[in-house]
C-alpha cells in the first residue's frame, strides 16, 4: 500500500505479509534479529524432497518479493537463503522461518520518504566475512538513498578468501 500524505510517502506490504505468515504458519514466537547470532550456512549433504524443495523455493521467492516492495532490512538474510535453493536442508528452513519471526515481529514497518528533507546522502552497508565455509567468499551488501527515496541497493559476493 502507497500512502501519500503532504509531501510524505509511506509504502508498507502489510497485507501481502500477513498472506505470506499465514501461508507457512507463522503466528507467534516474534523475534527481533533478522538472523541469529550462531546461524551458519553449510551445503546439504543429502538430496532433499521434491516436495520440501518447492516450499523452500516458495518461502525465498516470497521473501524477494517483499524486499523489492518495502523490507530492505531483509535483504542480507534472503540473498543467504537464496544461495542455498539448489539443494535446502530442514536448517535453511529454519532460517528461513525465523526471518519470517522476524517478520511477524516488525510487520508494521513501513518504508516512509519526506520530501521536506534537507539529508541530502544516507548509506547503510553490511558484510560476512567468511560465513561462506564451502567456497569461502564474503558477501557485502550496501543501500544509498537521497532525500531519503532508495536510490540504490547491492549485494555483492567476492572472490574467495585467502587463508
Amino acid at each position: 500500500m502507497i500512502v501519500k500524505i503532504k509531501r510524505y510517502l509511506f509504502i508498507d506490504q502489510c497485507e501481502y505479509l500477513k498472506k505470506v505468515l499465514a501461508c507457512f504458519n507463522v503466528v507467534t514466537n516474534p523475534t527481533h534479529t533478522s538472523l541469529s547470532p550462531e546461524f551458519s550456512f553449510k551445503p546439504n549433504e543429502k538430496q532433499c524432497d521434491p516436495k520440501f524443495h518447492q516450499k523452500y523455493q516458495q518461502l525465498v521467492s516470497s521473501l524477494m518479493y517483499l524486499i523489492i516492495g518495502s523490507r530492505p532490512d531483509i535483504g542480507f538474510a534472503v540473498v543467504k537463503l537464496a544461495q542455498q535453493i539448489a539443494n535446502p536442508s530442514n536448517d535453511h528452513d529454519q532460517v528461513g522461518l525465523h526471518l519470517c519471526r522476524y517478520l511477524l515481529a516488525t510487520r508494521k514497518y513501513w518504508l516512509v520518504y519526506n520530501g521536506l528533507s534537507n539529508k541530502l546522502l544516507i548509506a547503510y552497508s553490511d558484510s560476512d566475512w567468511g560465513q561462506d565455509h564451502e567456497h569461502h567468499k564474503s558477501t557485502t551488501s550496501y543501500a544509498s538513498s537521497r532525500n531519503h527515496f532508495l536510490v540504490k541497493s547491492q549485494t555483492k559476493i567476492s572472490s574467495p578468501l585467502l587463508y
